[in-house]
């Protein structure tokens, strides 16, 4: 199924909007720190806010959903400009609140899940973000039509693409065998899901690199162990030791282990 060249919104029964029996995952503060300090090591913010701009350009008003952050979406957003932070996880809001005072935008951050925000509670936006959140993914359809009731004009979703492991920020790192999660890139599964009334307007793919540092092997081998083998598995914690041993890479004093991504950027405009 390809993009559309126009979108039609459709109305549903307003009882698929409360979703009241999903439990959002949220991640906890280790694992949300983890991620920002590997994001901003990354080129993701480069590769991924470069094609937007040039996709969409600068923006004076945000709904940002799942907006961790906010990496991506202060790339597209002018100064002063109005910026919804949808963001469950307790470490990453705080982040965002902290910042509230530096950045040069009108930030309201709400800490979250976008389930759990009810369409009445949020202005409706000029444009809204979702990147790399659960919802394309696991609730497409009844998300595509709770953000486009938020969206006046511009609706962006940032999901993975890649044809290798799609779960962990560095499952891309370990063979199939270490990683053993689900391989393939979930966009046509997502277009599927979506219907022919839903299709985005547009549809670019763009390859980043994921990357974190480790201040020595110890500490990589545990953040390896912990993710990857919680079971704790002897076998298992014998061959991540050993597939690290030969893969991290020197970096200065540290060590560094790099993910190959591809993020597909959907776009959807309405008049």
């Amino acid at each position: 199924m390809k993009p559309a060249t126009s979108t039609e919104l459709k109305p549903i029964a307003s009882a698929a909007l409360h979703l009241a029996g999903n439990t959002p995952q949220i991640w906890d503060d280790q694992q949300a720190a983890y991620y920002l300090k590997g994001i901003e090591q990354s080129d993701y913010a480069e590769k991924l806010g470069n094609t937007l701009l040039e996709l969409v350009g600068k923006q004076a008003q945000l709904l940002d959903i799942g907006a961790g952050a906010g990496t991506v979406s202060r790339r597209i957003l002018e100064n002063n400009a109005q910026w919804t932070a949808i963001e469950p996880n307790a470490f990453l809001a705080d982040y965002l609140t902290a910042h509230q005072s530096i950045w040069p935008f009108q930030l309201n951050v709400i800490q979250q899940s976008w389930q759990q925000t009810a369409s009445d509670d949020l202005a409706v936006h000029d444009a809204s973000l979702a990147a790399n959140t659960s919802g394309p993914l696991s609730e497409t359809r009844d998300f595509w039509h709770w953000q486009r009731q938020q969206t006046k004009r511009l609706m962006i979703w940032i999901v993975p693409a890649q044809s290798g492991p799609r779960g962990k920020c560095l499952s891309g790192f370990l063979p199939a065998s270490l990683h053993g999660e689900v391989m393939g890139s979930p966009i046509h599964e997502i277009l599927d899901a979506l219907g022919d009334d839903c299709q985005p307007n547009q549809l670019v793919t763009v390859d980043w690199t994921f990357q974190q540092s480790f201040a020595d092997f110890h500490s990589a081998d545990s953040y390896f162990q912990q993710v990857f083998n919680p079971a704790a598995d002897p076998e298992k914690a014998s061959a991540l030791t050993a597939y690290l041993t030969s893969k991290l890479q020197p970096d200065g004093d540290a060590l560094l282990a790099k993910a190959a991504k591809k993020s597909a950027v959907l776009i959807w405009t309405f008049n």
